[in-house]
């Protein structure tokens, strides 16, 4: 007998949801070329970008930076500069005008190291604004954005200004450490430190790894989520080795499974990956059992494709 419960207008969204999803995927996965990765493999916020329309036409029309799949933040700033420089308006206004709002709407609290004099930037008067409607919604407070990625966006880049301008710098590791800690228990501000890492490691890939190699970043939350980001400078030998080395400390639980997640810690450590995988399992046993099998299958797995490339 079939079940007559109505579906709750909940479930009715979910439903609808992964239905526009799905749609998409097949729109994406039709039209790509070699040159753009799978949509599978795109980010989950990007993935729901890409149910819009014109957002999923500006997405692909991205590709690949520097002959590798675009990360998150340049597949959303490609969306943001094409959509800003199609209005005719002045892109860096804009820029400093949106980061303001989504700031003031975030809630997200900028981390105290940045200085308290930065915690909140003055508005002043709204320039005069032209049709971004593909971006915000204008209404009497201020812009409203048509998208939770667009506004994270535009904090994330106000938030890398601020540690790009700190450089090599105690406040600088603080700061992305404050921010780790409010994305462990929010998935908002996880995407804003996901766009964060990556506009870092775009614009400055020096204070990227300088952060990443600092003892004072956190092996808990900080290196855990920046590696889990997987830019370029994160997934260097010297990246991977360092954090690798910081496995072995009592809080370093989050910071090991994320290395496990990816096969790069045999390339890195050469040598020394048996010792390290041994004396891994040692420090954490059976917490770590399950990512300790699937990081060595992938491993494995990775081994052939290597081989194929030396040989041809």
């Amino acid at each position: 007998m079939l079940d007559a419960t109505p579906a709750t207008s909940q479930q009715v969204r979910l439903l609808m949801a992964a239905a526009v999803l799905e749609q998409a995927r097949r729109v994406w996965d039709t039209a790509r070329t070699p040159d753009h990765v799978a949509f599978a493999d795109l980010p989950s916020s990007v993935q729901r970008l890409a149910t819009l329309p014109l957002y999923l036409t500006l997405l692909h029309s991205a590709g690949r930076i520097d002959d590798r799949p675009a990360t998150a933040y340049q597949l959303v700033d490609h969306c943001v500069q094409s959509i800003l420089i199609r209005a005719g308006s002045d892109v860096s206004t804009m820029i400093i005008a949106l980061s303001d709002s989504a700031i003031r709407q975030s809630g997200v609290l900028l981390p105290s190291s940045l200085g308290l004099s930065e915690k909140l930037p003055s508005r002043g008067a709204w320039p005069p604004m032209p049709d971004l409607t593909p971006l915000v919604l204008p209404e009497q407070a201020g812009p409203r954005f048509s998208h939770a990625v667009i506004r994270e966006y535009f904090v994330a880049i106000h938030i890398a200004d601020l540690i790009i301008h700190k450089g090599r710098s105690v406040a600088a590791v603080e700061a992305l450490n404050d921010l780790a800690e409010q994305a462990v228990s929010s998935a908002s501000v996880r995407g804003i430190f996901e766009l964060v890492v990556c506009a870092i490691d775009e614009r400055d890939p020096s204070l990227a790894a300088a952060i990443a190699l600092s003892p004072m970043a956190g092996p808990d939350t900080t290196l855990p989520l920046m590696l889990c980001v997987a830019t370029p400078t994160m997934r260097s030998p010297e990246v991977v080795q360092s954090c690798a080395r910081r496995c072995h400390q009592p809080n370093a639980l989050e910071l090991t499974r994320s290395l496990l997640s990816s096969p790069a810690p045999a390339a890195a450590l050469g040598e020394t990956y048996s010792e390290w995988v041994l004396s891994t399992l040692r420090t954490f046993g059976a917490a770590v059992w399950r990512d300790m099998l699937s990081h060595l299958e992938q491993t494995l797995d990775a081994e052939p494709v290597k081989s194929t490339e030396t040989i041809s």
